[in-house]
């Protein structure tokens, strides 16, 4: 279960509390409960980060719109422009990937965060300027 909760002060920085919504107090107390009956020793494991922000509708057009340009530029399909730029992404700036056989596969665009559009974003343009393809005079 995934729980967005909201940090408490108390006053003692070496503890960090949070405030537990209202619909996961039963999940969380039944947890605990668990942790102290069973073997755990009162402990419980919790995965901490921070809120995704996922990638918004105006930079998924503009990526659309900007990697069709660089596919017609170069006479290929959209698709295959979109793996090229995810797969330099990923060599070059740390776009995330997947693992599978060995072989690491960039990460989906449509699980993408505002960040990680960006750096998709920024790679067309840095092709667009490297191919010579003014995205900008060609989008107006």
């Amino acid at each position: 279960m995934r729980i967005r909760m909201k940090r408490v002060a108390i006053g003692d920085k070496t503890v960090l509390a949070f405030k537990i919504p209202s619909y996961a107090t039963d999940f969380i107390r039944e947890l605990a409960r668990k942790a102290h009956n069973d073997k755990y020793n009162d402990v419980l494991e919790l995965d901490i980060g921070l809120p995704r922000r996922p990638r918004t509708k105006s930079q998924q057009g503009l990526l659309h719109v900007q990697i069709g340009l660089l596919a017609l530029s170069k006479n290929v399909r959209p698709e295959t422009m979109k793996v090229y730029i995810k797969t330099i992404a990923a060599l070059k700036y740390g776009y995330p990937t997947e693992e599978l056989d060995h072989v690491f596969v960039p990460k989906s665009e449509a699980d993408a965060t505002v960040e990680e559009e960006s750096i998709l974003i920024n790679v067309t343009n840095e092709l667009a300027m490297e191919w010579g393809i003014n995205l900008e005079e060609i989008e107006s």
